[in-house]
């Protein structure tokens, strides 16, 4: 029998995870009496739901590490099918991560549970739509315009709800906070590096953006560099895999969640769960790809977009599939359709090659005056703050939205 009051909300991965607590808080504003169960991490956690599956852990890249998480995903589908027989939720609200949540969408679907889609797979693409999400939900909620056109006329309920991460990305400290932070002093050129949260990204990319801060450094004086750890991330990982580059740590930071180094004559630090804070005081940014280049194109800053996985089998899954891989691995290229920041994969993706871009870019105005202007185009093409709200709005609408398309 449905309960009424119950909804079912699964998102996947950290940035998922953020989404949806936004999300949740503004349905629980507008109705209290409504509870929530799901999958999900810390923040979905904390804004009041109760977890049946710890999601965080379930993001993987690549053939070769999806494979090693298909029995952990498999419990995790079943069960959460199990959950919707039995209890039949109110909705189910599902939040990106493809993969796992179109196929929460199809068991749902068949078992006449409401389905709600917010960011939907797929949805940055200009000239596509999966017409099978018309047929496996009631509600999509998408936040580009072109993706609510290309769901509609496929038959879906679309909805353009702007992006959430308008409301997100709001850096707390000020560039002197942060560089006081890790005691970086003056007004040296600030280098934030941002190498992904996943403990397999850490592993390539911190050394990566490590031996190229050395190597800008010895080229462009005064300067620092700031790295910016994810709230999970292994700090004691971290520190070693920079030392091994051949950072040296210097005194120990009352702050737990601070590290301090230097790197040649630079000054340098990590900061742990502050990686806006990070972006805003950055004149510059070295950043992996992910949820990291959007949030840095809304905060309007310049960056060279990197990745490059570790391990033979990652490497060679790569370099069998790039001919099938999107034009950009970006998120405001693609959104843009165009290369607004340079983008540096796989074997393109070395100290020496980032370390002279980098360069290459802060003495060509000309470049960084393009850069500036793109991502202000990109900004422009997220709509206004709101989106959760308005997705909030849309869930608890008897109708779904349904015949007040937008």
């Amino acid at each position: 029998m449905s309960d009424r009051r119950e909804l079912l909300i699964v998102a996947g991965e950290l940035s998922g995870d953020l989404l949806a607590s936004a999300l949740v808080s503004e349905i629980k504003a507008r109705c209290p009496e409504w509870r929530f169960v799901g999958a999900g991490g810390p923040h979905l956690k904390a804004a009041g739901v109760q977890l049946l599956y710890e999601s965080c852990s379930w993001s993987a890249i690549g053939f070769a590490q999806s494979v090693r998480l298909i029995p952990r995903l498999s419990f995790a589908l079943s069960g959460i099918k199990r959950y919707i027989a039995r209890h039949r939720p109110h909705r189910v609200i599902l939040v990106d991560f493809g993969t796992f949540n179109v196929r929460v969408a199809r068991f749902a679907k068949k078992q006449g549970v409401p389905v709600c889609y917010y960011i939907p797979p797929g949805c940055w693409r200009r000239g596509w739509a999966n017409p099978e999400l018309a047929r496996i939900t009631d509600l999509v909620m998408t936040p580009f315009p072109w993706s609510a056109e290309e769901l509609r006329r496929v038959g879906a309920n679309a909805h353009w709800i702007g992006h959430p991460l308008l409301d997100l990305v709001r850096p707390r400290r000020s560039r002197e906070e942060v560089l006081s932070l890790v005691g970086i002093q003056g007004e040296p050129l600030v280098v934030g590096l941002l190498p992904g949260s996943r403990r397999a990204e850490l592993s390539a990319m911190v050394p990566l953006v490590a031996r190229a801060a050395s190597l800008i450094q010895s080229h462009c004086s005064p300067s620092a560099f700031v790295l910016a750890a994810a709230p999970n991330a292994d700090l004691a990982y971290v520190e070693k895999l920079l030392c091994s580059a051949g950072w040296k740590k210097t005194d120990a930071s009352s702050d737990s969640a601070v590290l301090k180094f230097t790197v040649g004559d630079a000054p340098a630090g990590v900061v742990v769960g502050a990686a806006y804070d990070v972006m805003a005081a950055s004149d510059i940014l070295l950043c992996c790809s992910g949820t990291a280049t959007l949030e840095a194109a809304i905060l309007g800053k310049p960056m060279i977009i990197m990745y490059r996985s570790a391990g033979i089998a990652m490497a060679a899954e790569y370099a069998i599939g790039r001919g099938k891989l999107p034009r950009f691995i970006g998120l405001p290229n693609l959104i843009a359709d165009a290369e607004i920041c340079p983008e540096f994969v796989q074997e393109r993706a070395t100290p020496a090659n980032l370390a002279a871009e980098v360069l290459s870019i802060l003495r060509n105005r000309d470049r960084l005056v393009d850069m500036f202007r793109g991502l202000r185009e990109v900004r422009s093409t997220l709509g206004e703050p709101g989106a959760a709200s308005r997705a909030a709005e849309l869930i608890c609408d008897p109708k779904l939205g349904a015949g007040d398309l937008q």
